[in-house]
């Protein structure tokens, strides 16, 4: 039995993360495929091998950024669903904020 090199199991993971997002986000504004399809400008198949993490497909970084609009995504939300997809964020400072030290962190 093969084990696919870790390389591509990444690719395969970050493709599943990707649809269950994508998929998450459509159903939360209630679009179908077809839907988010026309107002993005692509065609339902394109949307449906997205959410189904075809091996074959992956939107570009353009692509994301038009399925932003439908999808009311915030520049977080955006931001996030780029990084899954292996894009950096559109918006690196806010998505990358540096995590407190220690000693600035107040007990409650």
């Amino acid at each position: 039995m093969s084990h696919l090199p870790d390389l591509q199991e990444e690719k395969v993971e970050r493709k599943r993360a990707f649809a269950v997002l994508l998929r998450k986000h459509r159903k939360a504004v209630s679009l179908t495929q077809k839907l988010l399809a026309e107002l993005a400008g692509f065609e339902r198949k394109a949307v449906m091998r997205w959410e189904n993490a075809d091996i074959e497909a992956m939107p570009d970084r353009e692509a994301i950024m038009k399925m932003a609009v439908p999808l009311k995504l915030t520049d977080v939300a955006r931001d996030m669903l780029l990084a899954t997809a292996g894009y950096l964020p559109e918006n690196q400072e806010t998505f990358f904020e540096p995590a407190p030290i220690q000693s600035e962190i107040k007990p409650q």
